[in-house]
């Protein structure tokens, strides 16, 4: 048990990057940057500047989704251990 902890602080687990790696995600992916390319080549200059600035906003807000999934997944995860480990 202490192995894991001591590799995940020293960044040696790093389950984010295996992250996308499978072939559905990554052609939707490519799907889906073809189709926002496609729209930015239709836009004037202010549609460009609002386009960018919404994806920027986008992302942003995936990234805090994506943090707060983990922590409720952990907390999930750990919750079900101690009641698999408790003895009623």
């Amino acid at each position: 048990m202490k192995d894991t902890l001591r590799r995940l602080w020293q960044g040696k687990i790093t389950p984010w990057e295996s992250f996308g790696r499978n072939a559905e995600y990554q052609e939707r992916f490519r799907r889906l940057l073809k189709e926002e390319e496609k729209l930015f080549q239709q836009l004037d200059a202010d549609g460009k500047e609002l386009f960018e600035r919404c994806d920027k906003l986008r992302s942003s807000l995936d990234s805090a989704g994506e943090e707060e999934v983990f922590i409720l997944g952990f907390r999930l995860g750990v919750r079900l251990l101690l009641e698999a480990l408790c003895e009623d």
